[in-house]
């Protein structure tokens, strides 16, 4: 057996009408949409978060500098 040439542009197969296939590709485009703009937003906030965390940290090295600088 031997398969079909690969086309750039995928058709629908069976019974399917073209009008079944393009909403079927709108309805996939707009998922992969939403899932980009949440994984952006979570990257965001990732971002944000350890930005807060790295901060802190410096100003607990910076308290910590201080304290030892008292104890001498």
């Amino acid at each position: 057996m031997s398969k079909p040439p690969h086309n750039s542009s995928p058709r629908p197969s069976g019974s399917s009408s073209p009008e079944s296939y393009q909403t079927k590709r709108v309805r996939n485009n707009l998922a992969v949409k939403k899932c980009r703009e949440a994984k952006r937003k979570q990257e965001k906030e990732m971002l944000a978060a350890v930005t807060k965390q790295k901060e802190l940290n410096k100003q607990l090295e910076d308290f910590g500098k201080i304290c030892f600088e008292m104890l001498i």
